[in-house]
């Protein structure tokens, strides 16, 4: 496949966390202009809605965080009744902050 080409997702159905913006919104684009559907989830409802009313019909936007398990269960069910059964899943959100442990270097003697 031509990376420059859309790929083949003619009449499939992606669900796109963190769709709303950035890589996760040119992915939804790719999608919809390539003839498939796309669930845009994203913690910024506002954004999601903005960008499927932009993508026509075969969008739909729905508030989801990627850490909330049962929030993700009650959307999908949402999915299902707005677009086909979602064939795959691409994943652009996560975490906003990550806790890491830093080491302090020793003070000089």
């Amino acid at each position: 496949m031509n990376p420059s080409s859309p790929p083949q997702v003619d009449a499939l159905s992606v669900v796109v966390t963190g769709g709303a913006s950035g890589i996760g919104a040119a992915v939804c684009r790719r999608i919809v202009e390539a003839g498939g559907y796309v669930a845009i989830l994203d913690v910024n409802l506002e954004a999601a809605i903005a960008l499927s009313a932009d993508l026509g019909p075969r969008a739909f936007a729905a508030h989801g965080a990627v850490l909330d398990e049962p929030g993700l269960l009650a959307t999908s069910h949402a999915i299902g009744a707005h677009l086909p059964p979602a064939k795959r899943w691409v994943t652009r959100a996560g975490p906003p902050t990550v806790p890491t442990a830093r080491a302090t270097p020793p003070a000089p003697d």
